[in-house]
């Protein structure tokens, strides 16, 4: 039985790729320095859990429908004699 997975698990975890690690944290420092990127970010976290489930995207499915719907007028718009 070579190699396989008994040499894989001895090794210990496999290490975090760095293009990945590099690119969070540079989000995150330009997130620091945007006005708003906080926000923004914490907008962008918030919408990738909500769709990894099944709940999660029903719900947002619900707030899309209630954005898209019109805005019924207060009162009507008077035309110019």
């Amino acid at each position: 039985m070579p190699g396989g997975c008994v040499t894989r698990f001895a090794r210990g975890i496999a290490p975090a790729q760095a293009v990945s690690v590099n690119r969070r944290i540079a989000i995150v420092l330009a997130a620091l320095i945007v006005p708003g990127g906080l926000v923004a970010l914490f907008g962008a976290v918030v919408v990738k859990a909500f769709s990894r489930t099944d709940a999660g995207r029903k719900a947002w499915d619900r707030m899309a429908n209630l954005l898209r719907r019109p805005v019924a007028p207060a009162e009507p718009v008077r035309q110019a004699a």
